[in-house]
């Protein structure tokens, strides 16, 4: 009864030791691309930026970080929302406005988008975070390290059934193409080419090309797409007036 008792355990070990190794491997390929884009940088420094005529600021406080962003609608009318722990606020040329919680709700997941997007792959590293490494393939004669990103119920936030690739230089370690699938607002899937970089007090801000498949297609596919140009450009992503570190003058 020992012995057969001994093979289902053999099987055990090797398949939890499998599993061991797979999550060190995809640990230390998020170590090395994060790495590769200075996110060590980002920890306790302010940033300013300006992305399609709004003015985005964080700022580190001893509760986490305050986010604000300002519109400036005309000459005399001027918004800015800000996001401090689990309150948002909404002023209007300096009045505070009464708002919804659906508002806020509304104006804090804008505001956080932004700042997930311009400061990949600082995100990487959350702990809602799952990592799946799918294959190697070639973009353009580039060798790429493709991988999968899903996110826990848990600390997911409201969008965490989207579904997030990268493709990652396999030769540099830099993140220079992502896709993802939303399934908000009827859904839909996008991909980022990096069409400008910024390197700037040792962190690697990226501008990029976003695009939409022309066919119904799997997130996986998008690469094979975008390779046979078979995709159709949709908007711009470019940060100006990078301000980084930043600081608040008294």
């Amino acid at each position: 009864m020992k012995i057969n008792w001994l093979f289902p355990m053999l099987f055990l070990l090797v398949g939890c030791s499998s599993l061991q190794d797979e999550k060190s491997a995809e640990n230390a390929l998020i170590a090395e691309v994060r790495a590769a884009h200075g996110t060590d940088q980002l920890d306790a420094t302010g940033l300013q930026f300006v992305l399609r005529g709004m003015i985005y600021t964080r700022i580190p406080s001893e509760n986490g970080w305050n986010y604000s962003r300002l519109q400036i609608i005309n000459d005399s009318t001027i918004i800015r929302d800000e996001w401090k722990g689990d309150t948002v606020e909404r002023f209007m040329n300096e009045e505070r406005q009464i708002i919804s919680s659906e508002q806020a709700n509304a104006y804090k997941n804008s505001i956080n988008s932004v700042f997930y997007f311009a400061l990949l792959p600082d995100a990487l590293a959350d702990e809602a975070v799952r990592v799946q490494l799918l294959d190697e393939i070639e973009i353009f004669g580039t060798e790429y390290m493709k991988f999968q990103v899903t996110f826990t119920e848990d600390g997911g936030g409201e969008d965490f059934e989207d579904i997030y690739v990268y493709w990652v230089s396999k030769k540099e370690k830099t993140m220079d193409y992502f896709a993802y699938q939303y399934f908000t607002e009827g859904g839909g899937m996008r991909f980022r080419e990096v069409s400008n970089v910024q390197p700037i007090h040792g962190f690697r801000f990226q501008d990029y090309r976003n695009y939409k498949p022309l066919h119904d297609v799997t997130i996986f596919q998008l690469d094979s797409l975008f390779e046979a140009g078979v995709m159709e450009l949709v908007s711009e992503i470019n940060l100006e007036n990078i301000q980084f570190p930043f600081v608040i003058a008294d």
